[in-house]
């Protein structure tokens, strides 16, 4: 009995090699009868290889993906609020030590001496009065401001 070893024969006897390593369903005799064949060992050697070659060119896995993008979204909101407290505390720190330049504020150790007084204070003399007459320079609104 002779057997065709082609590869480009979809219905090849090492397409069923071909299949079980792509993880394919495979009819298990037909994978017995290539595996029989010395060429057809050789043959899923050479898978093995080419796919162990190839490992490191293959591109990340989604998972991969999805994570960077969630750690993305963690760092971002993080690295804003370390920014703006830094600000904060800078303009804290800028304005303090302005302020000290400016004018120093003289340090009392002294305690104050507390004033009582028996009534209350008088309200201040008016300096100006201003009259106001209904329907000339004031309306009344009822419920209203």
């Amino acid at each position: 009995m002779s057997i065709d070893l082609t590869t480009t024969d979809p219905d090849g006897p090492l397409e069923a090699i071909s299949a079980f390593v792509d993880g394919e369903r495979v009819d298990p005799e037909a994978l017995r009868n290539a595996l029989a064949l010395e060429e057809g060992r050789a043959y899923l050697i050479d898978l093995l290889r080419l796919r162990e070659a190839v490992a490191d060119a293959e591109p990340a896995p989604a998972s991969a993906l999805l994570r960077a993008r969630q750690l993305r979204g963690v760092v971002r909101p993080m690295a804003a609020a370390v920014v703006a407290f830094a600000a904060l505390a800078g303009g804290y720190v800028a304005g303090h030590r302005a302020g000290e330049a400016k004018s120093p504020v003289p340090v009392h150790t002294a305690t104050p001496d507390i004033v009582v007084t028996s009534s209350a204070p008088e309200a201040p003399k008016p300096t100006r009065v201003i009259k106001l007459e209904p329907g000339l320079n004031w309306t009344e609104r009822l419920g209203g401001h």
